[in-house]
């Protein structure tokens, strides 16, 4: 097996819950977040360009912004931005499926998929214990059950640090996240904003679970060495353990027809899928950047 790169700092398999996004005050106040963890409410006049609006009829008269009426001769209401809680769902597939690439797998060290499943989380918890939402996290962690098994509800961001630095010193094992958390009784409960972070691989219905959220987002997590296959030899025999038990050559696998073409029609038919119920799908590897990440964040409007 050919050499694999080391952790880069700017990836995902450095990211920290408390990585923040640089939120302008114009990005905020147009966030759609459905029921999010904000409101439109009449407050008394601000200096907030952005606030205002034409005066309706029926609207309060002393929150007219008689100072701009003056300068524009038409009447504003000031509106401003105040908060809500939402509740917000995060489930985060740690079954076997996740635990590859193993440690004795690869020639240099490369966190597995359950290592940045479990950063992108905590970093999305995080992120809304801030916002002040309330924030459920579940755990997939048995590829033959649909349902989550375990479940943590953490109280502030500190909390979600303190899970992250004991799950890290322990190297990301599933045992270890599990301890964290308490066996619970799943519970189908709507939700503002539902998330799931996996590879689709496994037995979790994650197309249930996001049918919790009015907004539902899935992070469908692949190893980079899922998806380049500049590591394989051409001439090492790989066999697939999975429904057809078949021998491969690297050559076929790197074969513009062989894994690749497979690979987008498998992922075309989960896009599709999310798509069909209404949720949003985003791709993410270990070698996503950190600001490309945030940027998703952006694009689909999972965090403010």
């Amino acid at each position: 097996m050919k050499q694999n790169s080391a952790k880069d700092p700017s990836t995902l398999a450095s990211l920290h819950p408390t990585q923040a996004r640089e939120q302008h005050y114009r990005s905020y106040h147009n966030s759609m977040r459905m029921h999010g963890s904000h409101y439109m409410a009449l407050r008394r006049p601000s200096r907030v360009p952005e606030s205002g609006r034409e005066y309706s009829p029926g609207d309060p008269v002393n929150l007219i912004d008689w100072k701009a009426y003056a300068r524009t001769d038409q009447l504003i209401v000031r509106e401003v931005r105040d908060e809500a809680s939402s509740r917000i769902v995060i489930g985060i597939d740690l079954s076997e499926t996740m635990q590859w690439p193993a440690p004795d797998q690869v020639r240099t060290p490369m966190p597995s998929k359950a290592e940045i499943a479990t950063r992108v989380g905590l970093n999305l918890a995080h992120l809304h214990l801030r916002m002040g939402d309330l924030v459920e996290i579940w755990l997939f962690d048995d590829g033959n059950h649909e349902k989550p098994k375990y479940r943590a509800k953490p109280r502030s961001p500190s909390d979600i640090v303190s899970i992250f630095e004991r799950v890290r010193s322990q190297g990301f094992s599933a045992a270890e996240m599990k301890s964290e958390f308490n066996e619970h009784v799943y519970q189908s409960r709507k939700s503002n904003i539902a998330i799931f972070i996996g590879d689709g691989l496994g037995a979790a219905d994650y197309c249930g679970f996001l049918a919790l959220g009015v907004r539902s987002v899935m992070f469908h997590l692949l190893s980079s060495m899922e998806i380049d296959l500049n590591w394989i030899e051409d001439d090492t025999s790989y066999f697939d353990e999975g429904l057809n038990k078949r021998e491969y050559q690297g050559s076929v696998l790197k074969h513009g027809q062989g894994y690749q073409a497979q690979l987008r029609a498998w992922m075309g038919k989960i896009e599709a899928k999310l798509r069909k119920q209404g949720s949003t799908g985003m791709q993410i590897t270990d070698r996503t950047g950190i600001a490309a990440y945030l940027d998703l964040l952006t694009q689909c409007q999972v965090a403010g």
